[in-house]
């Protein structure tokens, strides 16, 4: 029996070091890829990608537009144009459906009940891909997406029509500001990053100052500046049912995080805290 049971800790162990090595060199394969790919353009990045996506089974293309010098990816169902590369290959690595299920838990979409017609206001868009969710969920809610970063706008504007769109920036009051470009990382912002690629002039607004309906959802991921985006909501708060907002550390050189601005100011407001998660993206709820 002692025998019996040493050759069974061996045969165990050698397995359990068969499957740290595989898992080990699996990992490091899937980093060199990543970063090969990430470091080819056009038609390359695209092939590439593709081979991995083929390799792993995934129900997604990446094109080249050569002539409008824009991506896009495709799904059976659906196709999102993006000019970022590093992250959108993030965050369709699983697939373009993959991606609008993991974006809706990292919102708490999926704690919210949607009816038709329900007004979802997201700011600080991108490219859009919140819809996705709706989309996928078969949910009848109107649409609309605020980004204020040019490219990431033609992008929002293509990817969710018919739904409205809005090329500015939220802020606590009307006017223009200098707007720093980052878009690798989808960082970009009113409020200086610690790395930028572009500094340009843009409209800022209050929402309070141009819409004046009931707000099922305000979704919103402004890199540092949610405060002000929510101050600028002030006349509005009385109408908004939930804010999901993502509050990490990512306000300007220093990175810090607007949970407890935020949370202050909507706690004085009505609202509640509900739920948050790891990232920092935590649900609010107004009470009725």
């Amino acid at each position: 029996m002692l025998i019996i049971k040493i050759i069974k800790k061996v045969i165990l162990s050698l397995l359990g070091f068969i499957y740290k090595y595989i898992r080990y060199h699996i990992t490091t394969a899937i980093f060199f890829t990543k970063k090969i790919t990430l470091n080819t353009n056009g038609g390359l990045f695209c092939f590439l990608f593709n081979l991995n996506a083929l390799i792993r089974k995934k129900n997604i293309k990446f094109y080249y537009d050569v002539r409008n010098k824009i991506y896009f990816a495709k799904s059976d169902k659906y196709k999102k144009y993006f000019y970022s590369k590093y992250q959108n290959y993030n965050s369709y690595i699983n697939g373009i459906e993959e991606r609008g299920t993991s974006i809706g838990k990292e919102y708490f979409l999926d704690k919210i009940k949607f009816n038709d017609k329900d007004i979802v206001i997201d700011v600080g868009a991108n490219v859009g891909d919140l819809k996705i969710y709706f989309d996928k969920n078969n949910l009848n809610v109107q649409y609309i997406g605020i980004e204020p970063s040019p490219k990431e706008y033609y992008c929002l504007e293509k990817n969710v029509a018919p739904s409205k769109t809005f090329n500015v920036g939220l802020w606590n009051k009307d006017g223009e500001l200098n707007f720093y470009i980052s878009s690798d990382n989808a960082d970009s912002s009113f409020i200086m990053p610690p790395k930028y690629c572009d500094e340009i002039k843009i409209q800022s607004k209050r929402l309070d100052s141009f819409f004046d309906q009931n707000i099922k959802l305000l979704k919103v991921e402004a890199e540092g500046a949610e405060t002000e985006v929510i101050l600028g909501c002030e006349k509005l708060l009385s109408r908004i049912d939930y804010i999901s907002a993502d509050l990490g550390f990512e306000r300007g050189m220093s990175k810090k995080s607007t949970l407890a601005d935020v949370t202050n100011l909507l706690l004085k407001n009505n609202f509640k805290m509900i739920d948050f998660n790891s990232r920092i993206v935590v649900l609010y709820k107004r009470n009725i």
